[in-house]
């Protein structure tokens, strides 16, 4: 079929075994806006060489069984504004031996690769994005048969983003090659970023003007140079992280019998907590020619910055080094004073600034060996060298050890020190103390056994697999600094603590860069209280605080938490277990990104939740997430004095389901969900069936101010379980919901004394009621508009309340963070109740009792000594009964009860 004078415009193609074929020889059809959309396989384009440029314009293949587009055979195909997504294979496999190209165009989430390239000699990519597939962004093989042609691959003005499993960029063999990437941004990629996995032979690599940002694992790898040059100038490499050791920013290894240069010129290395920011690696042949040159490396935290000690004779001049978190700055075999290091850096044992070697040796005259511990006392002194130790130190009981200030001690053949007696580390902060693993590698860490002592004061903890494990809640730590520990910086173990209260006061300390958890809290056989406090935790790759098996009550309180690639705090309570309370107080978490929340606490028998003058800053996950599911309708929940300040998503989350009583009191949410989507509070409180009582919500004295997303709060509810919900006087100002600034589903809510100015919203409130004929109470309230715009309701000003149609209503928690797996089991056991002092009541007797007359008669809330009134009820304390649900028993009859009516004589219904 000759299709030279064909198009195809606004064409969708649908669950078919090929969306669209074209046959060698036949040209393709000019397209706009084809979609193909559930096939096998979406477009398959078999090529002949010599039949002209195949150019594919404005097609999308998506959820397609195999890959989106398949292009076979000898010819040359060039792609412009096609999109790739969903498909069961590849985005784009091509497998043609002719030259290709694409402009403008993505493949995303693609279960392999986004583009998977065999075959061609020449692939140009412009302008187009790759994201978030399954396998390899990019993938490029080399046919045996055209291994001996040059290899042209150029990249330029392209995005590669969040591919997990395999690299952004991965090609096997690069032999003979040009490659240029230039321009581009390769960011949170967490398997490496450009991985050059074979040989590069004969090869002219040139990575120009790129942004390399937030990857894990290895940024840039070379396998092994065997020739050719490298050029990589004016990029900026940024918070990226090592995910094992012997990991660098750009890793380079070489075995070569031809002339290699390697050329690395004015790039800008921030924030990176990786092994090594450069390194080479000689495996053997002739040695590369390097210049490193007018480089800036700016609070990076590796072992080794810059790695040359294999090389004779490398030109290192004019970068700038300003790391005082890294444990060398330049490892090499001679000085280069042509360089500028910071004026407060530290002597770095690798650092050829003050002349010790990239590679201690334990027989170094330079060093020491760590003196046995054969008396009771045993005191380390100050030495100018490091101490060595290639075996684990056993301290026995009843012996002491003192380490003096400003002393390193330096732990080879993965050894540790096992503590059953007294250690004492007694730095100063301006000579702290220093262990770390011997020549980069992981060593065991400190192991406090029971009945051990420990007490560490401005000490730096390097390179440890478990930094310190605690057996003994004998402890004491000030200004302590764990950097980039294997599996933990601390494990709380299950011998811990058997007293009467548990506590882990960290002293201001600082956990960073570990790969592991932070901080780990053990299985406990014994839930007593544990309180942890004073801790940083920053630039974690996993979770900052973490329990097994969270039991009886926690306080967490004093703790910062900042950029970590896990979650914040979890909580998260196992069905065999008993957590009895929570209490999170003045902790900050601020720039999560990676993980799934900052804080999340969920369980099923806590019988109060409390988070206290806590502070959630620039979070792009959910800042707090409470999930309270309860067995029995005991638990209180406290959210008070809060801060929330440019996050997204659903900002807070509040769901409690079978809670008694709940305060959400005297927060702020200020400029949250700037990208319009999401809320900043979401609270969920439903009745149990077997909950007698009414349980009551009071949300009063919150602030919301220039918060964008759907709308600033959300409430929800169950209609045929009434709960007591009252929001009072809160202020709502200067928002920009897309839907309204509340939106609720509650009847059973009263609104009172808040006030609304928010000019950009569409609308002040929002009532979705399962079905007609349901009330909500909104008496005093100050509204943008008077009357006040409220979504598709009417609003009746001498009464104040709002009665809407049916409309759906919300009715579950977003679905944030996947729920606990089984229900908890019944436990028991014998809770500790407060005994409350006249006028208070909660189960923390933190609750002043009500002070309206006659306690409202159970028909209200009582707010500032005021009876808020139930539907159907009246009077200063809502004792008076009305008929105001079946129209005031229609002028024919009496009131005698909540809506009955005792008719008139020659009236009935």
């Amino acid at each position: 079929y000759d299709v030279s004078s064909s198009s195809l415009s606004f064409v969708n193609i649908t669950s078919a075994d090929v969306g669209m074929m074209i046959d060698a020889a036949a040209e393709s059809p000019p397209m706009k806006n084809v979609v193909v959309d559930g096939a096998r396989r979406g477009y398959v384009i078999d090529t002949q060489r010599g039949d002209g440029l195949h150019r594919i314009t404005g097609a999308s293949a998506v959820n397609s069984l195999e890959s989106g587009f398949t292009i076979t055979g000898e010819g040359d195909v060039q792609f412009e504004d096609c999109l790739s997504s969903s498909n069961g294979r590849h985005g784009f496999e091509l497998l043609t031996t002719g030259s290709l190209s694409m402009y403008s165009s993505s493949a995303f989430s693609n279960s392999h690769d986004g583009v998977f390239l065999n075959g061609s000699s020449s692939f140009s990519v412009q302008q187009s994005l790759l994201g978030g597939n399954g396998a390899a962004g990019l993938r490029a093989l080399r046919r045996s048969s055209s291994s001996s042609d040059q290899f042209t691959l150029h990249l330029r003005s392209i995005n590669i983003t969040s591919h997990f499993y395999d690299p952004a960029i991965l090609l096997t063999t690069a032999d003979n090659m040009d490659f240029l990437l230039a321009e581009s941004n390769l960011y949170e990629n967490a398997n490496g970023a450009l991985i050059f996995g074979g040989t590069t032979s004969a090869s002219q690599v040139q990575l120009i003007n790129n942004r390399w940002v937030k990857n894990s694992g290895p940024t840039v790898h070379f396998g092994l140079v065997q020739g050719g040059t490298i050029l990589v100038e004016q990029n900026t490499f940024e918070e990226n992280r090592g995910k094992q050791q012997r990991e660098a920013v750009v890793d380079i290894m070489s075995d070569a019998d031809a002339e290699s240069k390697i050329v690395i010129n004015n790039n800008t290395w921030r924030n990176n907590q990786i092994e090594g920011l450069v390194r080479f690696e000689v495996m053997g042949g002739r040695q590369p020619k390097v210049s490193i040159s007018h480089n800036s490396f700016i609070d990076n935290h590796a072992t080794v910055v810059v790695d040359v000690a294999v090389l004779n004779q490398p030109s290192i001049s004019n970068n700038n080094f300003a790391d005082p978190q890294s444990s060398c700055e330049l490892a090499a075999i001679a000085e280069h004073p042509e360089n500028e290091f910071g004026k407060t850096a530290q002597n770095s044992r690798c650092d050829l600034r003050v002349g010790s070697t990239s590679r201690p040796i334990v027989t170094s005259p330079s060093t020491n060996v760590f003196p046995p511990l054969t008396e009771t006392y045993n005191q380390i002194k100050t030495s100018s060298s490091p101490y060595i130790i290639d075996g684990d130190v056993d301290i026995p009981a009843e012996t002491i050890v003192v380490v003096d200030k400003g002393n390193s001690i330096g732990f080879y053949g993965n050894a540790g020190m096992n503590i059953n007696g007294k250690l004492y580390i007694n730095g100063t902060p301006s000579e702290p103390v220093e262990l770390f693993g011997g020549e980069g590698a992981p060593w065991k860490g400190l192991k406090l056994e029971k009945g051990g002592h420990l007490f560490l004061s401005n000490v730096i903890i390097r390179d440890a697999h478990l930094g310190a494990l605690l057996n003994s809640d004998s402890v004491t730590l000030h200004n302590v600094t764990f950097i980039r520990s294997l599996l933990h910086a601390i494990e709380l173990g299950p011998e811990y603590c058997k007293g009467e209260i548990c506590t882990l006061d960290m002293g201001n300390s600082t956990i960073r860069d570990a790969f592991g958890s932070a901080l780990m809290v053990d299985y406990r056989q014994r839930a007593v209280p544990l309180v942890i406090s004073n801790g940083n935790f920053i630039n974690n790759s996993e979770t900052a605080i973490e329990f097994q098996a969270p039991a009886g009550e926690i306080t967490i309180k004093d703790v910062l938490i900042r950029n970590g690639g896990g979650n914040g705090i979890w909580l998260e309570e196992r069905p065999d277990e008993g957590l009895e309370a929570v209490r999170i107080e003045r902790v900050r978490i601020e720039d999560e990104e990676r993980g799934e929340v900052g804080l999340y606490i969920s369980s099923k028998q806590a019988k109060k939740v409390e988070i206290i003058d806590s502070t959630f800053v620039r979070n792009t996950v959910p800042s707090a997430v409470i999930d309270l599911d309860m067995t029995t309708p005991v638990s209180f929940f406290n959210f008070s004095g809060n801060r929330f300040r440019n996050n997204s998503q659903v900002v807070t989350a509040i769901s409690c389901v079978g809670c008694s009583s709940g305060i959400i009191s005297k927060n702020e949410w200020t400029q949250n969900n700037r990208d319009h989507d999401g809320t900043s509070l979401f609270v969920e409180f439903k009745r149990l069936a077997s909950q007698e009582k009414e349980p009551s919500i009071l949300i009063d004295n919150n602030k919301f101010d220039s918060n964008a997303g759907e709308s600033a709060m959300a409430f929800s509810s169950d209609d045929d379980r009434p709960i007591a919900a009252v929001l009072h006087q809160n202020l709502f100002l200067n928002n920009n919901n897309t839907r309204a600034v509340i939106v609720t589903d509650t009847p059973d809510s009263s609104l009172l004394l808040n006030t609304f100015e928010n000019p950009l919203s569409l609308f002040d409130l929002e009532v979705m009621f399962g079905d007609g004929g349901k009330h909500l109470n909104a008496t005093k309230n100050k509204w943008t508009n008077d009357p006040p715009g409220i979504l598709d309701g009417t609003h009746s000003k001498n009464k104040g309340f709002v009665n809407l149609g049916s409309t759906p209503a919300v009715t579950s928690l977003p679905t944030l963070i996947t729920p606990l797996s089984a229900d908890c089991a019944t436990v028991n056991y014998c809770p500790s109740l407060c005994l409350c002092s006249s006028g208070w009541s909660s189960p923390t007797c933190s609750l002043r009792v009500p002070t309206c007359p006659l306690n409202c008669s159970d028909h209200g809330a009582c707010v500032g000594s005021q009876c808020i009134c139930e539907l159907g009820w009246i009077g200063q304390s809502c004792e008076t009964a009305t008929c105001s649900g079946v129209g005031d028993c229609s002028q024919h009859g009496v009131c005698v009860g909540k809506d009955k009516c005792e008719c008139a004589d020659g009236w009935s219904g």
